[in-house]
């Protein structure tokens, strides 16, 4: 049973890569996020994303997504599942942030099974600058706090790197954010380290087909999928081979999960 939902989720996203357009950027800054799994458990999981950034815009993305994208393009009908599966990087985050910095405007994109949903969202974080400085990372760093989507932050950036940018929706500091931690310590993203792309400029894609809404109906399709992803599979025409009672096992099973997976970033 678990065989055949996995290959469903790979065939899935093998099928959204096709309509795309390219952009490039000029640095790209690697951040590990530790966060905590669950609202009652004390597990904690990593992951480890890519900030790509330009003059004109940026990318937060997952490694592990921006590998399985990759891979997907050029994928080799040849090669086994597990063979696919092994080149691909462990990553929980699905999301891809794309940041418009004219008009500090962030879209938000994820796919639910083969249906592409995004939501505008203006970002104009309310950061109130401490005065403390410490070195994070070997830099020279200034404190400054914000409150987003029911959390506290404490960041911590520095002018050293002449970039105003920072990981997730985390935008609008005079610096390079190194690290950034709620004040209960459950999301945890850390500074690893930047490249230029030069001289020649790496260039990505980034899904133009997205059923563009509002950031209350993404949370609803979302939770919609998370509780029960065999619904939307269906609404989207999706046929899984299992039976009904193999269906009711792996959902009772998918909602056990689930309670040591709730504690997403943003609270609502």
């Amino acid at each position: 049973m678990k065989v055949k939902f996995t290959i469903l989720l790979f065939f899935i996203s093998l099928s959204n890569i096709y309509c795309q357009e390219k952009i490039t950027y000029n640095y790209k800054i690697n951040y590990k996020l530790d966060y905590k799994k669950g609202l009652d458990a004390q597990t904690r999981g990593n992951d480890y994303f890519a900030l790509y950034t330009s003059d004109s815009g940026s990318e937060f993305v997952s490694i592990g997504k921006r590998a399985l994208d990759s891979i997907s393009r050029y994928k080799d009908h040849s090669i086994s599942l597990g063979q696919f599966k092994s080149l691909i990087p462990d990553h929980t985050f699905s999301y891809v942030l794309y940041y418009d910095k004219a008009i500090k405007e962030l879209t938000m994109t994820q796919f639910f099974t083969n249906v592409g949903v995004g939501y505008k969202e203006d970002i104009a974080l309310p950061w109130q600058l401490t005065g403390e400085t410490k070195k994070v990372k070997g830099y020279l760093c200034q404190k400054a706090t914000v409150i987003y989507e029911g959390r506290s932050y404490e960041a911590w950036f520095t002018l050293d790197i002449p970039l105003q940018e920072g990981p997730y929706k985390f935008k609008g500091l005079p610096g390079l954010i190194i690290q950034i931690a709620d004040t209960e310590s459950e999301y945890v993203f850390d500074f690893m380290g930047i490249k230029k792309l030069d001289p020649q400029p790496e260039s990505f894609y980034f899904f133009r087909d997205i059923d563009m809404t509002t950031k209350a109906t993404f949370r609803t399709i979302k939770k919609k999928f998370t509780e029960n992803p065999f619904a939307m599979f269906s609404q989207s025409g999706i046929t899984i081979d299992l039976s009904p009672a193999e269906k009711a096992s792996m959902i009772e099973a998918h909602k056990k999960t689930l309670l040591k997976t709730n504690n997403t970033i943003e609270r609502y």
